[in-house]
């Protein structure tokens, strides 16, 4: 997983924090599209060998559906305390000045 790095000197627009959050978003994406993919190339291949069709697929595809939107929460989150966290610091920058 990426984490936030420290802004680099002569960046002041913070341009390295939002291309480091662009990219957890892009891993995201590709994270929750693959594990999609998966559970349903599973369930496809569990319902052809045990003739279960479409049983097998459907609840996979359901199961990595699931845990995708459970990724999407817990990165939601740890971005909404993260952004807190910034605030609360440039908020002690200001009164330091």
């Amino acid at each position: 997983m990426l984490t936030t790095r420290p802004e680099q000197p002569g960046d002041p627009s913070g341009r390295g924090k939002a291309l480091t959050r662009g990219l957890e978003y892009m891993v995201l994406g590709t994270e929750v599209a693959l594990t999609v993919a998966a559970a349903s190339l599973l369930g496809w291949w569990l319902d052809s060998e045990f003739g279960t069709a479409p049983w097998l697929l459907l609840v996979l595809v359901l199961l990595g559906t699931g845990a995708a939107m459970v990724r999407l929460v817990r990165l939601g989150r740890k971005l909404e305390r993260l952004e807190e966290r910034e605030a609360r610091s440039d908020g002690d920058d200001a009164e330091g000045d």
